[in-house]
C-alpha cells in the first residue's frame, strides 16, 4: 500500500516483521567499533575495492530481477511465472546478506574519507543520534498518516500516481528527520534524561 511504498528497505529479508533486527545489529556494531577504535585507521583498500565491485554487481542483479519479475506482463502471468518470482526472491536473500555487508563497508569508507570533521552542527546531531534511533518510527507513522489524510484517501491501499508517492516520501522524510533531531536535542538538555540518552 501507500504506507509501505513510502518506506525504505534497510537490509535483507524485510517483510511484515520489519528490519529492526538488522538496524539494531548495525547500530550495536557501530557502537562497538567506535568504542574499540576499529575505525581509527582507514579500511584496507582491497576490502573497499571488492565491496564496491560487489555492490555494483548486486545492484545490477537486483535491478534486472526486479524489472524482470515485477513488470506488468510478468506480474499478470501464470502461476508458474509467479512461483518462479517467489523462488527468485527467496534465492536472492542469501546474496543480499553479503551485499548489505559490502554496502556498509562502502559507507564506512565514504564517511572516513569525506565526512571526518566536527563542528557545532555535527556535535548536536551526534549527541541526539541515539534518541532519534529510538523515536523516529513514531514520527514516520505520524507523518505518513497525516500525508494520507492530506491526500484525502480513505485507506492506505487506494491507488495513486507516482508523483504523490515521491512527494509523500519527501514530506515524511524531511519532517521525521527534523522533528526527531529537534526532540533528541531537547531531551538531551533535561538533566536526568541526558545521561540515559
Amino acid at each position: 500500500g501507500l504506507a509501505g511504498s513510502m518506506g525504505i528497505a534497510a537490509g535483507p529479508m524485510n517483510g511484515p516483521g520489519g528490519d529492526g533486527f538488522f538496524s539494531a545489529c548495525s547500530f550495536g556494531g557501530g557502537l562497538l567499533a567506535r568504542r574499540s577504535g576499529w575505525l581509527a585507521k582507514p579500511l584496507p583498500p582491497q576490502l573497499v575495492h571488492r565491496s564496491r565491485v560487489c555492490v555494483l554487481c548486486m545492484a545490477i542483479v537486483f535491478a534486472g530481477t526486479s524489472f524482470g519479475l515485477f513488470s506488468p506482463p510478468v506480474a499478470d502471468g501464470s502461476d508458474g511465472v509467479r512461483r518462479a518470482g517467489m523462488y527468485s526472491f527467496f534465492a536472492l536473500q542469501i546474496p543480499s546478506s553479503a551485499y548489505w555487508l559490502c554496502v556498509q563497508v562502502c559507507a564506512i569508507d565514504v564517511f572516513q574519507r569525506r565526512c571526518n570533521f566536527e563542528n557545532a552542527f555535527t556535535r548536536f546531531v551526534s549527541s541526539a543520534a541515539f534518541t532519534v534511533y529510538l523515536v523516529h518510527m513514531v514520527f514516520v507513522n505520524l507523518y505518513t498518516f497525516t500525508w494520507i489524510k492530506i491526500l484525502g484517501l480513505a485507506t492506505a491501499d487506494t491507488p495513486m500516481g507516482s508523483g504523490f508517492v515521491y512527494m509523500g516520501f519527501a514530506y515524511v522524510a524531511i519532517l521525521t528527520v527534523t522533528t526527531s533531531f529537534a526532540l533528541g536535542g531537547l531531551l538531551k538538555k533535561i538533566p536526568g534524561v541526558r545521561s540515559l540518552l
